[in-house]
């Protein structure tokens, strides 16, 4: 109680009901009065507490900061992750928690509007063949200078060109369409057409199905991590887990967008080799009715080529009041990510970096793609239709990267078989 009358935070905020464990006590433990054997545990509980108090009363409100400001939540510890949250290990006072203490739902209709009166927001569109032949020539000289050892310089267009042992060369020649030097350059990347009308019916259908099953799976007692990943902004909008060879649909799918000889397949490729590993394999979900989410990476900032590529497939056509995602291009970069964590203190500022980037809905065909690098700031917008709009969305990771599939938006099955872009194909065939 002492410690939340140093934070000047209320119990009912503190102790959100399903918040869980903190090392091995849970949230609402009480303390023992001997301060000698609790100092380290005391501090770590004021900076999860203040961040839980950052945003709405819910049990995920901290791991929805953590990938909100930080990405991906299996990246860094609790611990670390609110001394970056809050710029140190110190305890913050009454006022700087009052400070930080708006609604997560009312940062994200803020930034929404600032990013709306900015002029530069227009429609992702697909990249033209001069536009990829621009890219790629691009590319290309900056390879050329690195084997000549003067790379470097932020590189790429999205602060990542440095040569690293710890990343793949990115290979002009599997990159047969130019879309991934525009992901390279831009963070994000538009393909039309890659998936058949037909395909996109059968999948989304099946997707509403299991949307139905899995919620009563859940209610039935099966692991809710089993069905459904954590999403930002959960009201009417869910990160529905899928099977693979389950479903037929999910499989068809899969063929004609990664399929030898695919643009989408030639992309993932071209940056992140064959053996890049399915990282995700999951449908988002949004009806109407579900809010903004806050401006997030999905990884943190990290200089090298992209850690992972994510592919939305629209299963119907997206239009503009059905809440699609918003993309800055190249915002994979360092200076974007601090400035994000800046604003957390102050979200209606017309100034920095985020206020003044341009922007791209993500208004999408049906069977059209997006495919982005995770370190680019995005959100997925407010559902003010009267259609559910569905994605298909899948992900590869990295191979350079340490193996690690926690976190990510894949079914506990799928996870355990450590499946490749190469592998996958196989069983696709």
């Amino acid at each position: 109680r002492e410690l939340e009358q140093l934070c000047g935070i209320s119990s009912v905020v503190l102790s959100p009901p399903h918040a869980g464990p903190i090392e091995d006590k849970p949230l609402n433990k009480t303390f023992d009065s001997t301060y000698e054997k609790t100092t380290m545990r005391a501090k770590r509980l004021v900076t999860l507490k203040l961040a839980l108090a950052l945003l709405v009363n819910r049990a995920d409100a901290f791991q929805a900061l953590k990938r909100a400001t930080l990405g991906t939540s299996n990246l860094v510890s609790d611990r670390e992750a609110s001394r970056v949250i809050l710029g140190s290990d110190a305890t913050v006072g009454t006022n700087e928690c009052a400070q930080g203490s708006q609604n997560l739902g009312q940062r994200a209709f803020a930034e929404e509007a600032i990013l709306r009166e900015n002029e530069k927001q227009t429609l992702l569109d697909m990249a033209t063949d001069t536009e990829r032949a621009d890219a790629t020539k691009a590319i290309k000289k900056q390879l050329k200078e690195r084997k000549r050892g003067s790379g470097g310089g932020g590189g790429f267009g999205a602060g990542a060109a440095k040569k690293s042992k710890d990343h793949l060369d990115f290979s002009v020649t599997a990159d047969k369409s130019g879309f991934g030097a525009i992901v390279l350059d831009q963070g994000v990347a538009r393909i039309d057409g890659c998936l058949a009308e037909s395909s996109a019916s059968d999948l989304r259908s099946f997707v509403n199905q299991q949307l139905l099953d899995s919620l009563q799976d859940v209610e039935s007692g099966v692991p809710e991590l089993s069905r459904f990943a954590n999403v930002l902004s959960k009201t009417n909008r869910w990160d529905m887990l899928l099977p693979l060879e389950e479903s037929g649909a999910v499989m068809q799918a899969l063929k004609e967008l990664l399929g030898k000889g695919s643009a989408l397949g030639s992309t993932i490729e071209s940056i992140l080799g064959k053996e890049a590993e399915l990282y995700e394999l999951a449908s988002l979900i949004s009806d109407p009715g579900s809010e903004p989410q806050v401006l997030h990476p999905d990884f943190p900032y990290q200089d090298m080529l992209p850690p992972a590529l994510t592919c939305f497939v629209a299963l119907q056509d997206i239009e503009a009041d059905m809440g699609p995602t918003t993309f800055l291009p190249k915002s994979a970069t360092e200076a974007h990510h601090q400035d994000l964590k800046d604003r957390l203190w102050d979200f209606n500022s017309r100034r920095g970096l985020i206020a003044g980037s341009p922007s791209k809905l993500n208004c999408l065909g049906v069977g059209d793609v997006s495919i982005y690098n995770p370190m680019t700031l995005h959100s997925g917008g407010a559902n003010r239709s009267e259609k559910r709009r569905s994605l298909f969305y899948f992900s590869f990771r990295n191979p350079a990267l340490n193996p690690s599939t926690d976190g990510a938006s894949l079914r506990p099955e799928l996870k355990e078989r450590s499946l490749t872009l190469k592998s996958l194909r196989k069983i696709l065939k």
